[in-house]
């Protein structure tokens, strides 16, 4: 499997190098666009990479032949990627640690202030809900009920 893998990336690297002579031989009887004389190489590179898999009496893994093949041909557009990938991410981290310098330091007194602040509100809110509650409590007790008379035994 490894050994398709590599074939396939040799492939793919080569078929860059085969295009030029191959379209040279082609030309002559053919009039070929370029795109499809790279896709002509590439095939061609593929190939003789699975010929080279069948005279080793390697397992033929196909699809692991043509994705060392897509990383031969687009490595260079991949790691071209990568590179930019990067140095955003590497402009991201900077800014985030130049916002980070720039950022006002709490003080421990407004910390403090803060909780005192909360507190006190927390504090009227429950002396408000006790209020409540004792009045609720007080009209209920201010109901008279009678007791119920016991049912007649027939």
């Amino acid at each position: 499997m490894l050994f398709n893998l590599i074939l396939g990336v040799v492939a793919g690297i080569t078929s860059r190098y085969v295009e030029k002579p191959l379209g040279g031989m082609i030309q002559e009887q053919l009039d070929m666009p370029e795109a499809d004389l790279r896709v002509l190489s590439f095939v061609a590179c593929l190939l003789v990479a699975s010929l080279l898999i069948a005279i080793a009496g390697a397992n033929g893994m196909p699809i692991v032949l043509l994705i060392g093949g897509a990383l031969g041909i687009f490595g260079s557009h991949v790691m071209k990627f990568g590179r930019e990938q990067k140095d955003v991410f590497q402009q991201k981290l900077d800014e985030r640690k130049a916002n980070a310098g720039n950022a006002t330091p709490y003080r421990a007194e407004d910390v403090n202030q803060d909780v005192a602040d909360a507190v006190d509100e927390a504090v009227e809110a429950a002396k408000e809900a006790s209020t409540k509650t004792s009045r609720a409590v007080k009209k209920t007790a201010a109901k008279k009920t009678t007791p119920k008379k016991p049912a007649a035994k027939k």
